[in-house]
């Protein structure tokens, strides 16, 4: 997809928004209020990578056990859920590599 995008009826920059209400986004003109809706939900949630044991750049830990399986390595990451960020484990038995949560409460 292009990230610009101009306008068919006057060929103005058109921008992005956003409808809360709605949850979509679509392109607006602010010159003559043509509107051109994005067809994706933006609560969609990213899937998250079946192969992440493999990711070496992720962190591990030892001890926390796969619900599954039972196996005692974990790679650890965050993810943001509507509410606050998860703290999203994933097996490191290349046979299991399930995914689970657990809630984390981060300030800043």
């Amino acid at each position: 997809m292009n990230p610009v995008k101009f306008c068919p009826e006057c060929n103005n920059l058109l921008y992005p928004f956003e409808y809360r209400e709605l949850r979509t986004f679509c392109f607006f003109c602010p010159t003559c209020y043509h509107q051109e809706t994005i067809h994706l939900s933006m609560y969609e949630q990213p899937q998250v990578l079946q192969d992440a044991y493999a990711n070496r750049t992720l962190p591990r830990a030892w001890g926390v056990e796969c619900p599954v399986c039972h196996y005692p390595e974990v790679v650890f990451f965050l993810t943001k859920t509507r509410e606050a960020m998860a703290l999203t484990f994933a097996c490191c038995r290349q046979s299991c590599g399930r995914n689970f949560k657990e809630r984390a409460r981060i300030t800043i």
